[in-house]
């Protein structure tokens, strides 16, 4: 496996994960590589950073989380509903996230939510 390689190769200290599909039409139309790129490679990627005890990521989340918010503007507590296979696929890898800090503390991770990114 090439990512283990690399970590074998080098000692990191953090990963800032910004891979991963993120149009959430081709998702609808493509379901099963949005599953298998986003929130597998992302389990792969924590399964070798467990084993080279690398505990820190930064996390390129999406607004999709949120899916259709029932008002605006969007806080911290505005529920999590994401409605299409790319912001879930961003929300089971948060999900994922908090359930790793919870069972080992070792772990550190910051998520990121961007709200348009590329303009509209």
């Amino acid at each position: 496996d090439k990512l283990d390689t690399l970590f074998s190769a080098e000692k990191f200290d953090c990963v800032i994960h910004f891979a991963g599909f993120k149009a959430v039409g081709e998702s609808v139309e493509k379901p099963l590589e949005y599953y298998d790129n986003n929130f597998v490679g992302t389990v792969k990627l924590l399964e070798v950073m467990r084993k080279h005890k690398c505990w820190n990521m930064v996390f390129s989340s999406s607004c999709t989380v949120y899916g259709l918010p029932d008002k605006v503007p969007i806080t911290e507590d505005t529920p999590l509903k994401a409605i299409s296979p790319y912001g879930r696929t961003k929300l089971f890898q948060e999900d994922m996230f908090r359930d790793l800090a919870k069972g080992c503390k070792d772990w550190r991770i910051l998520l990121l939510r961007y709200f348009n990114p590329v303009g509209a």
